[in-house]
């Protein structure tokens, strides 16, 4: 789409779409064994990875999108033809990846946050004994 916009040939976009489709349907059946499996999952056990990553993904964002925006401006700005309609769609795409990756990472520390948050309130509630209403006079 973005090659349509800047008056390029649109055809690279139905390649590069077509190309992605058929990369993706091969990972898909790549993997098709371990993801209909009728085996049991493995029990976690990469606890300490997720308690660093919890710790250092908000820096690593940071650096990623402070990076990503340098990156972009400096091809964009202090290459031949940076700013040419050529460029811009690659400038586009590195921008996207790395932004998209950032995403993940942002996404991935919330949904460890969250689960976090609930294994402590399933932890709780584990260890806990439920109270006894006494009764007087008994």
């Amino acid at each position: 789409m973005l090659a349509g916009f800047l008056g390029q040939d649109p055809g690279r976009g139905v390649i590069t779409m077509v190309l992605g489709a058929a990369i993706s349907a091969l990972g898909w059946l790549l993997t098709l064994g371990v993801r209909f499996s009728r085996k049991l999952p493995k029990p976690a056990s990469d606890i300490p990875r997720v308690e660093q990553s919890i710790r250092i993904n908000p820096n690593v964002i940071k650096v990623s999108v402070i990076g990503t925006v340098l990156i972009a401006a400096g091809l964009v700005l202090f290459t031949p033809n940076g700013r040419s309609p050529e460029v811009l769609p690659i400038v586009g795409l590195i921008t996207a990846a790395q932004l998209s990756i950032a995403a993940g990472v942002a996404y991935s520390g919330w949904f460890e946050r969250e689960w976090r948050a609930v294994g402590a309130v399933a932890g709780a509630q584990l260890t806990t004994r439920p109270r006894t209403a006494r009764v007087r006079g008994c």
